[in-house]
């Protein structure tokens, strides 16, 4: 895999990686990725055929993810695995397309959302327990 990606993808993917992320109905973990950075030197052209050359560009960097590990469950045969390099290169493409919505911290922020509300409702039911505890009626022996 050698997919060419900016500078916010790379530290979307070292912010979180090891988080969990809520992708729709699953979970998915950022477990590695690896990357390279290359500079590149632009080719000096001519502008037209009787005008002289251009004046040479200063090199540009790229960025290059290489390597890309993510694990998420399977609903279907009930395991975790790690997905696909085509999963993992459409997944890093489309964070990395500006007309494209899907934004990596919005899959963890989601996570968050849906782990507050778990944590609020638990804290819930455990309030009802005690309550229903201190409201029934002592046993005699």
């Amino acid at each position: 895999m050698k997919v060419e990606v900016k500078d916010h993808t790379i530290t979307a993917l070292n912010n979180l990686k090891g988080h969990w992320l809520l992708r729709g109905n699953d979970i998915i973990v950022i477990k590695d990725f690896q990357y390279v950075q290359e500079t590149v030197t632009p080719e000096v052209k001519k502008k037209h055929y009787f005008s002289s050359k251009t004046e040479p560009k200063e090199p540009v960097r790229k960025n290059y993810i290489t390597s890309l590990k993510i694990e998420g469950y399977h609903p279907d045969l009930k395991f975790v695995g790690i997905y696909n390099e085509e999963y993992c290169q459409r997944l890093v493409q489309a964070h990395d397309d500006p007309h494209y919505t899907l934004n990596l911290v919005d899959l963890r922020k989601a996570w968050n959302r849906l782990k507050e509300q778990i944590d609020a409702f638990t804290v819930e039911e455990e309030e009802l327990k005690v309550e229903a505890a201190s409201t029934a009626p002592a046993e005699k022996e």
